[in-house]
């Protein structure tokens, strides 16, 4: 058996998928420059009370445990048994190495996708519905003396001064450094 002919539009289709994940990505990225939808908020919300953690695990480590271990595996299937080993014999070496070539790009085209796919989807939600982080009042420090300046409602505001919705929660100082103007939020 010599090497098994590949035609030119199977090709032209692994082609069109490899560039429809490149395009995924570039949207995701894209997204990370649009402003997301912004929720008015209290300070005695105990949705957004929680108190600050360092992350437990680091982003390298979810690469790691996401995309390269996930092809590592796929790189080792591909190469050990693909095809099995009990059907090595009726192929020549080249038509062998081809094939596990073949289900290394469709493995690894796969785990693109997935990750590409569930990246343009969470960047999308995240701006879609755009909900304050749980540790929100614990990475800033609201100036409780200028409230007034950014209430937009609260009915409650009738019984406590602190029940109120206020406006400007994407204008904070945040813990690490960067910070926006406000006067709602002081370091």
């Amino acid at each position: 058996m010599g090497v098994p002919k590949v035609s030119k539009r199977l090709v032209a289709a692994y082609v069109l998928d490899w560039l429809l994940i490149v395009v995924f990505l570039l949207i995701s990225y894209g997204l990370n420059f649009l402003t997301p939808r912004y929720h008015a908020f209290s300070l005695v919300d105990l949705d957004i009370s929680f108190p600050y953690v360092d992350e437990i695990v680091s982003t390298a480590a979810l690469i790691v445990a996401s995309v390269v271990g996930p092809a590592v595996i796929i790189l080792l299937v591909s190469f050990t048994l693909v095809p099995s080993p009990a059907a090595h014999r009726g192929f020549a070496w080249k038509t062998l190495i081809g094939l596990k070539f073949w289900e290394l790009n469709i493995g690894w085209l796969g785990l693109a996708l997935s990750e590409a796919t569930a990246l343009l989807v969470t960047q999308g939600l995240k701006n879609i519905i755009g909900k304050p982080r749980p540790d929100l009042l614990s990475r800033c420090n609201p100036n409780v003396d200028n409230i007034a300046a950014h209430t937009v409602g609260g009915y409650a505001a009738r019984y406590s001064a602190e029940w109120v919705l206020l406006s400007e929660w994407p204008l904070v100082h945040l813990m690490g450094g960067s910070s926006l103007p406000d006067p709602l939020f002081v370091l």
